[in-house]
Formats: structure tokens, sequence, C-alpha cells
């Protein structure tokens, strides 16, 4: 017996000190299993967040090339609205200050939010004047009307001109173009036209031939003298 407890300590410090290790072993891989992990989800983290940040640069870049390229588009417009402004003007028939004779007596009328300047017949009479429009009457219709220019009122008043034909002209040094025709059941012509300059459309003018006076003469006239601030 005696010799049979000196082996059987030696068998319980052998596994003693080899549990001690493996606890020690087994301890140590579980913290480097979880530095491990640590380290892996802090990879994917990053790498997550280093997507987004790509991601976010691409859409950067890609936002500024549509800017770029909408820039770019529109100078391109640009320079072809000035180039046909100019090809326009060059065959344009210019309308020339009117026979004083013809325009003795009439008054100058100013309507300084629209920034023009016109002559009228001592027949007419103001109707608006302000931002929105001027406009000119006789004691039975309006004849005359200037507005900032509106597409959809443009085309509107040109579905009420039964014929028409293009016209273009130079007033004060802005091309004016549009169309002339009749509407029906009314007396002499109708203009209805828009003012360009430096490629944008800044006024629409919609006239007529005034009853009670020399017609065309007096509508060409009024047309003729209008002036621009700008």
């Amino acid at each position: 017996m005696r010799r049979f407890f000196p082996l059987l300590t030696a068998i319980l410090v052998g596994a003693l000190a080899t549990g001690i290790g493996m606890t020690i072993f087994l301890k140590k891989a579980n913290s480097d299993r979880e530095r491990l992990a640590g380290i892996a989800q802090q990879t994917q983290e990053e790498s997550k967040i280093a997507q987004e940040k790509s991601q976010k640069i691409v859409e950067d870049a890609n936002k500024k090339l549509e800017d770029a390229n909408a820039e770019i588009a529109k100078a391109q417009q640009a320079v072809k609205d000035l180039q046909e402004e100019r090809d326009l003007i060059a065959r344009a028939a210019p309308l020339t200050a009117p026979n004083p004779k013809l325009t003795k007596g009439w008054k100058e009328i100013v309507d300084l939010p629209l920034g023009i300047t016109f002559k009228a017949p001592p027949t007419s009479r103001v109707e608006t004047n302000d931002a929105a429009s001027f406009s000119l009457a006789t004691e039975s219709e309006k004849w005359f009307s200037v507005t900032p220019y509106d597409e959809r009122l443009e085309s509107e008043l040109l579905a009420e001109i039964a014929t028409s034909t293009r016209v273009t002209y130079v007033v004060d040094g802005h091309l004016v173009v549009g169309w002339q025709g009749k509407a029906e059941n009314q007396f002499g012509s109708t203009y209805l036209l828009h003012v360009r300059k430096d490629g944008r459309n800044s006024h629409l003018i919609w006239a007529r031939t005034p009853t009670g006076t020399s017609g065309p003469q007096t509508l060409t006239a009024a047309l003729a003298s209008i002036s621009f601030a700008q």
C-alpha cells in the first residue's frame, strides 16, 4: 500500500497539472477566439463604412457629373438660342419710328413694372398698367396688351386667330417674333408677338386694328413706338 500511495499521488498531481494546463489553454483559446471575433467584427464594420464612403464618393461624383452635364447642356442651348436670335434679327423687318404726322397728338404711356414705353392714339384709354399687364382700349374694345411672356397664354391667344402667317420684326433693338392674322368676324389684323432678348422671351404682345382708326397704319405705328427699358 505504501508503494501505491506515491503512485496515486503522482497520478493525481499529474491530472491536476494537466487540468490546470487545459484550463489555462482553454481560457487563452477562448480569449483568442473572442479577440479574433472582435477583430473580425471590427473589420466587417470598417469594411462596411469604407463601402458606404466609397458609395457616397461615387454618388457625389455622379451628381457632380450630372450637374456639369446639365450646365453644359444649358450653355449649349443658350449659345444655340443666341445664334438663332442673331439669324432671325438678320432677316427681320425693322419697325422704325412712324411718320410724325400719323402720330401727332398721340400720348406717351410708361409702364415701369413691365419696363416699356408706348405711344397711343388719343382715342385710346389705358385699361391696365401694372406688372401683370399693360393694355389699351377704345370705348368699345380692347385692342392692345403687353404681358410678361407666358407660353400657355400665347397658345390660347393663337388658337383664336383663324388664319395667320409668321412675322419677324426688330423693335428698339429687340427681336419681335410671332403671327399676323385675322380672327373670325373681326375688322383688320391681329398680331400675336413675343419679344426676345439675349435668347430669352420677355414679353407677350397682343394687338389688333382698332376700329375707327386708319387701320393697319395705326397698328404698326403703335408697335413701332414701343421702347424697352432693357
